[in-house]
């Protein structure tokens, strides 16, 4: 009878944790620290890797496990092969004050509801202690997929791709690790676009890179890690990168960010107004106080030198105008009684660059229409006429080549940055 008792309450039990986890899943947000924040790592590669990300823990992250005896669950978004789910590649230990100790451990899967059950061996965790939770990445689900344990979508190494969390009892919570890395804030950024103009005036030049996480390592914050590149004419398609040296000195740093100036005024002049620059900051040699690597969401973790990178200009002389154009409007009609196409930029333009050469327009079949082009009266745009009135403009082509008066190339793309290759202004389909 007794057994019976101890058999309901468990299966009761069990069922309470599970309902207690799901709705934690489905009413609460589902960036557990660990398996999607910190390091969360190139998300711009492609999310090839579907195996299991959404990983959550009872006790959560940094809780309380009480009482004692009670176990940690863990619930997994996949279905999972039972056969990795071993204590070789789950493991528990409890922090002392120099040494790790191995908790031993009893594990129980429930496949139906994805559910892992973790107790120790010998009935209940150390009271008033600190202990760490890993699921290694050796881990997979029924697939055969292994875990994505920071939650990006992408196969990095193991270092990242094993979950890890932590918990603790009693008074154990001043004993919890920290193993949250640190970011870069791109709201301190600054300059924080390419276009941003920066002043020759040393008194007011600055450069300034925000953390999250607070607990950023300061004397990491150093000269060496920022350097600044030459890129040439904001027009150089292909610039040559060079080093512009023993330029910096800090001018204010703190756990939340890091400010650059200028060492003098006589170092203005290694700058040259209207010209871009690039910053490039030394994220890999930056951690926080414990140890934690400094993360901006677009590096790649395979322990290599990784560099943070943003771009700026240099203010123009008085009356130079370096922003580069673009097109503001596309129009095809025939109401005085032929087709016509009217293009308008949004700066006065060279004329001369009007030709077959850098513009063009198809019919529906992609054929390539012979025609005029007439300028606008106010060089802002011009008008293009078919040889043919009949036949109906449908595709326009206009090439980087394309220029104002003041000689910047069209900036199709809109970054501030005209006669990439990107600076094509199409509407032309892909293919042949």
């Amino acid at each position: 009878m007794k057994n019976k008792t101890l058999i309901g309450m468990l299966i009761a039990t069990t069922a309470i944790i599970i309902l207690f986890l799901i709705v934690n899943i489905s009413c609460s947000r589902k960036d557990n620290p660990l398996s999607v924040d910190p390091n969360n790592s190139n998300t711009s590669g492609t999310a090839e890797m579907l195996g299991p990300k959404g990983i959550y823990v009872e006790p959560a992250y940094g809780g309380q496990l009480s009482p004692l005896d009670q176990a940690v669950y863990v619930l997994f978004d996949h279905y999972m092969d039972e056969s990795t789910l071993t204590t070789d590649n789950i493991s528990i230990v409890r922090l002392t004050a120099d040494s790790e100790v191995v908790v031993s451990i009893n594990l129980e899967y429930y496949p139906g509801t994805r559910l892992l059950s973790i107790s120790p061996s010998d009935l209940e965790f150390e009271d008033n202690s600190a202990f760490v939770l890993t699921l290694s990445n050796d881990i997979r689900d029924e697939t055969g997929t292994r875990i994505d344990g920071n939650g990006n979508g992408v196969a990095d190494s193991s270092q990242y791709d094993s979950y890890r969390s932590i918990f603790y009892t009693g008074s154990g919570s001043s004993d919890l690790p920290d193993f949250i890395s640190p970011t870069i804030n791109k709201n301190l950024l600054y300059p924080n676009s390419d276009i941003t103009q920066l002043s020759m005036d040393s008194s007011q030049f600055r450069i300034t890179v925000g953390f999250n996480g607070g607990d950023i390592d300061t004397t990491e914050l150093t000269t060496d890690i920022l350097r600044v590149y030459h890129l040439g004419k904001a027009n150089d398609v292909y610039p040559e990168t060079t080093y512009v040296p023993n330029l910096l000195v800090i001018q204010s740093r703190s756990f939340s960010s890091v400010t650059y100036r200028l060492r003098s005024q006589e170092d203005s002049t290694k700058l040259i107004r209207g010209d871009r620059y690039l910053a490039e900051f030394i994220a890999s040699a930056v951690s926080d106080t414990f140890g934690n690597p400094l993360l901006w969401g677009d590096e790649v973790n395979d322990g290599s030198i990784a560099s943070f990178y943003f771009g700026f200009l240099m203010e123009p002389k008085a009356g130079e105008d370096i922003v580069p154009p673009n097109v503001s409007a596309v129009n095809f009609d025939n109401s005085i009684g032929s087709w016509r196409a009217t293009v308008m930029f949004s700066e006065p333009m060279d004329t001369t660059t009007y030709n077959d050469d850098n513009i063009a327009f198809f019919d529906g079949n992609r054929k390539r229409l012979d025609g005029n082009f007439i300028r606008n009266t106010d060089y802002n745009g011009f008008v293009f006429y078919p040889r043919l009135s009949t036949v109906e403009p449908i595709y326009y082509y206009i090439t980087a080549a394309v220029i104002d008066t003041s000689g910047n190339m069209l900036d199709a793309d809109g970054n501030g940055r005209g006669g990439e290759p990107s600076d094509i202004y199409t509407n032309l389909p892909p293919g042949p």
